[in-house]
């Protein structure tokens, strides 16, 4: 029991920590992309305001929160994200 139990636990966090990680990936893509984009001042701020949420997302542990908000943030500057 106790072994199965430390198996279950490991998955977790392995599986925790891999999603995690796809949260800085997609700041890191917005970042380098927003470099060579020209958008309007509205979609502009709304862009920036979405991978600000992101990012205060990611540092709270909502990781499925700030993906989302990341990927709106770059559709927004037009790129799309699986």
């Amino acid at each position: 029991m106790k072994k199965i139990l430390t198996i279950l636990f490991s998955i977790l966090f392995l599986a925790t920590a891999a999603y995690a990680a796809s949260c800085p990936a997609l700041m890191k893509q917005y970042d380098e992309k927003v470099k060579s984009v020209k958008l309007d001042a509205a979609k502009a701020k709304q862009a920036t305001d979405l991978r600000k949420q992101g990012e205060d997302l990611h540092k709270a542990g909502k990781h499925a929160d700030s993906e989302k908000a990341l990927k709106q943030a770059l559709a927004l500057i037009g790129v799309t994200v699986k």
